[in-house]
């Protein structure tokens, strides 16, 4: 969010600093309101997004009878 506000201040609010052919052209609105759309899809993303899904069926080590931890293998398919 304040990356939006820093670049709407930027690019919109300091016209001056910009060739007078870009003042007040849609060349200046564009990256002022861009970080807005893109936080949104970010948020979406890892909200929603499958690639933080953890598989918790089985954990990594286990114990045995013994006490001791043991390692469990991953499982291959088989062809």
């Amino acid at each position: 969010m304040g990356l939006f506000i820093a670049t709407g201040s930027f690019f919109l609010g300091q016209p001056q600093v910009f060739p007078p052919a870009l003042r007040g052209s849609i060349y200046l609105i564009v990256p002022a309101v861009l970080p807005l759309p893109l936080l949104v899809f970010w948020l979406i993303r890892v909200r929603f997004g499958n690639s933080y899904i953890l598989d918790r069926r089985k954990p990594s080590f286990a114990l045995s009878d013994s006490g001791r931890h043991e390692r469990s293998s991953p499982k291959r398919a088989t062809p």
